[in-house]
């Protein structure tokens, strides 16, 4: 990004709505209400290939709590790290197959299937 869009995007995440707002720079586009944000990218994926995206979100969350995220596209080889200090973050798949999900060690969950849209993860607090 420039230094314009960076601005752009900065002043879209920070700053109180009272309407909807969007931000384009390039392939993405973020829009906002007072209720959620949304990023699209527009990605051309060959036949049969594959792209990796990393998605990460810093957010305050209620202790105890829990804070849902839902995929908005088929996603597959999930892998989740969380870095939390001061209380106990769990996550949970919002999945038929919800033993799919392994906490490989502290922090790191890896997720053994595909996921739908509207299918995701709980990431559950407690003290």
């Amino acid at each position: 990004f420039d230094q314009e869009a960076t601005a752009g995007l900065s002043g879209l995440l920070t700053n109180p709505l009272k309407q909807i707002a969007h931000v384009r720079k390039g392939n993405l586009t973020v829009r906002r209400s007072a209720q959620d944000t949304r990023f699209a990218v527009q990605v051309d994926i060959p036949a049969r290939g594959r792209i990796k995206v990393h998605f990460e979100v810093v957010r305050a969350i209620r202790v105890p709590g829990n804070f849902v995220l839902i995929a908005t596209a088929p996603a597959d080889g999930i892998t989740i790290i969380t870095n939390i200090d001061g209380f106990n973050l769990d996550v949970a798949a919002l999945h038929p197959d919800r033993e799919a999900l392994h906490n490989t060690q502290h922090g790191k969950w890896q997720f053994d299937a595909g996921i739908l849209p509207w299918q995701g993860f709980r990431f559950i607090s407690n003290a």
